[in-house]
């Protein structure tokens, strides 16, 4: 069996690119969740120059399979007081 979807795959619209996640889970009998997303918006406070287009509304958008994916690393430092 094919990938319907492949690393890197560009498309018009998010609802183009949902449509074709949709029908990649339906093929393959995996499910998907947005782990990590970035607005256009929060890109450009970061300094990241970028064109007016009002059809984009993520600069970056990251799907991972529920049975697998990049491990969950923790930022805490254990540093949280007592909250007695």
């Amino acid at each position: 069996m094919s990938s319907l979807l492949k690393e890197g795959d560009e498309f018009a619209s998010l609802e183009a690119f949902l449509a074709a996640l949709k029908v990649h889970e339906d093929i393959s009998a995996v499910t998907y969740w947005r782990r990590d997303s970035r607005t256009i918006e929060s890109a450009r406070r970061c300094g990241v120059y970028l064109p007016d287009n009002p059809e984009i509304a993520y600069y970056r958008l990251v799907y991972c399979c529920t049975f697998g994916g990049r491990d969950y690393i923790s930022r805490s430092t254990g540093q949280r007081p007592r909250q007695r």
